[in-house]
């Protein structure tokens, strides 16, 4: 009887190789951008990859806040205390 466990690396093997053959060809940057998004295909790899992030940008009414600001300031509030910023 055949162990599944040695079924299951085979399979992996054979991925392994396919994706390895299929790969060969390509230069080495788009091969680290497989690497890199292994779930994507290529094109997709190289849209996230060029995509710069995205950066939050505030309107003139809006004020930043940092995490746990608000949760803070709640606090304050309910125990009658003064925000100190040290």
């Amino acid at each position: 009887m055949i162990n599944p466990a040695l079924i299951a690396a085979a399979k992996r093997q054979l991925a392994k190789y396919n994706i390895d053959r299929l790969t060969a060809s390509l230069p080495l940057a788009d091969r680290a951008l497989l690497k890199k998004y292994p779930k994507h295909t290529l094109a997709a790899a190289r849209l996230i990859d060029a995509t710069p992030l995205c950066r939050a940008t505030l309107l003139y009414d809006q004020v930043g806040h940092t995490p746990g600001e608000d949760f803070n300031s709640l606090q304050w509030q309910a125990n009658g205390e003064l925000p100190s910023r040290q």
